[in-house]
Order: structure tokens, then sequence, then C-alpha cells
């Protein structure tokens, strides 16, 4: 009997490890060429924009502050398109841990400011169909666009 069971969980264990992508970066990180006020302002403008809703801002940093604590400016943009998000979310109920789309900018202790945010292909843990996954991949590119160096 446990001969078996070792067996199976033998035959299982690939299929087991590609469940979760193994050292697959599943979010993306850029340097921002703007500080940190002109990074937050240029995604938020993006937002309008593109007509999309910012549902949150999260101020860690005043957060942090509130209770005595001292922080960098780091701060989590919440947005999204309900007439898009919506209809994936009723499809694919687990989908909603992960929208509305988030995006962190945080002063790094070099002045830099760095942007992270979901890489679209993480949401195929869900279930999404490619298709889905093309409508999703639209948000990173509201992020890489409002860092784009202005042009000379």
């Amino acid at each position: 009997m446990i001969a078996r069971t070792l067996l199976l969980l033998a035959l299982c264990l690939p299929f087991i490890a590609r469940a979760a992508p193994q050292g697959e970066e599943m979010t993306l990180s850029q340097i921002s060429p703007y500080d940190f006020a002109q990074t937050r302002q240029r995604l938020l403008s993006n937002i309008q924009t593109r007509q999309l809703t910012l549902f949150a801002e999260l101020d860690h940093a005043a957060a942090a502050q509130q209770n005595g604590l001292t922080m960098p400016p780091t701060t989590v943009l919440v947005f999204g398109n309900p007439k898009g998000g919506t209809p994936l979310m009723l499809a694919h109920p687990s989908l909603a841990l992960d929208l509305p789309y988030r995006v962190l900018i945080a002063r790094q202790e070099d002045g830099r400011v760095r942007v992270s945010y979901p890489d679209s292909r993480s949401y195929a843990r869900h279930g999404l169909t490619p298709d889905e996954l093309a409508q999703m991949a639209k948000m990173p590119a509201v992020v890489q666009a409002a860092l784009q160096p202005k042009a000379n």
C-alpha cells in the first residue's frame, strides 16, 4: 500500500510542480524616469485619459506617519474598467482576488522611483482564455505609456 502511494505521488509530482510558476516573475517592475510626484501624476492622468475608474489610492507613507513610523513615499493606485472586469470576474470568480488592477509607486533609498505592477500573464492561473488574457494585457500598457520619457 505504501509503495503504491509513493508510486502515485512520484507520477503526480511533475504535474504538481508545474501547477505554480516556479521562479517565473509575475510582477513587472521598472524605474521611472520621473520623480515620485511626477510619476504618480502621470499615472493618474493616464488612468483618467483612458476613462478608467480610480477605485482607491493607498498612501502607505501617510499611514506609517499616522502611526509614528517613517517610510519613503509609497503609494498603490487601484484602478480598472468595471465594464471589462466585471464580466471576467463573473466567468472566473477567483479573478476578483486580483482585480481591480494595482500599481505600486515607491521611492527607493537611492531616490529613484520604482513602479511595480502585475504581469497580465499572471491571470492565467484563474483559467482565463487567450482572448481574455489579451484583454488583460491592456493594463500593463497603461502603466508603461505613463512612464515613457518625454520626447524632445
